[in-house]
């Protein structure tokens, strides 16, 4: 659906569950542009970033691809830099990332590998990893293990990579959900979330304004 279209499906939505909704008591458009947006975002979040692991969230967004291939975009341009210790001897970090990342998809490096299976600018999958497994990866100072495939560790809007001390991590690749692109009523654009969600979007953003129709009428009577 287009912007407008959402928004004549909000005020539909409304007029149904909210009966003095009328046609004079309708919001600006601005205002449920802005419901929409908002609803778009929280909806794309509890669908997929509710999970309580990112090992969980990933594996939806991979498991999802195909719905959600509008949403997904992949950066070649991101250069690793050095880690902070706590992530042990050999770790590199990702801490610029696209300006409209909202989650990690996969990703893949390019890497020199000196010893055991010898490689030079090979391409490998990147396998991602959890808190549990980053402690017993990097607990023991000198035993490190031989890591074929780099580890990935996801901390708020970084990713560490974590490797072995034969590889060297030359170039990253991430693929990535993107945040939706914002829904504009004087261009009238297109929601970039799957048609299928539309409705429910709508719903969401009557939802949001009738929350917030509530909290007024109760501070109301509390005065």
């Amino acid at each position: 659906m287009t912007t407008t279209q959402l928004m004549i499906e909000f005020n539909r939505l409304a007029e149904s569950v909210y009966k003095i909704y009328s046609t004079a008591d309708r919001l600006n458009p601005y205002d449920i542009e802005g419901y929409l947006n908002k609803a778009q975002n929280q909806y794309l979040k509890e669908k997929f970033l509710s999970y309580q692991s990112p090992y969980e969230i990933v594996y939806a967004l991979n498991k999802s691809y195909d719905e959600i291939s509008e949403l997904i975009k992949v950066d070649t341009d991101l250069t690793p830099t050095d880690a902070e210790s706590g992530y042990g001897d050999h770790a590199k970090k990702i801490d610029t990332l696209p300006d409209d990342y909202l989650y990690y998809v996969r990703s893949s490096v390019n890497m020199d590998r000196e010893k055991l299976q010898k490689v030079t600018g090979e391409w490998a999958e990147n396998r991602i990893i959890g808190l549990d497994s980053l402690i017993k990866t990097i607990s023991g100072v000198g035993n490190w293990p031989i890591i074929l495939n780099p580890l990935v560790y996801l901390v708020d809007q970084a990713i560490y990579i974590i490797h072995d001390a034969y590889t060297t991590i030359n170039s990253f690749n991430l693929m990535y959900l993107k945040q939706p692109r914002e829904l504009d009523l004087q261009t009238g654009n297109e929601c970039e979330l799957p048609l299928h969600w539309h409705y429910d979007i709508a719903d969401y953003a009557v939802r949001l304004y009738l929350s917030r129709q509530k909290e007024e009428i109760q501070k109301e009577q509390e005065e």
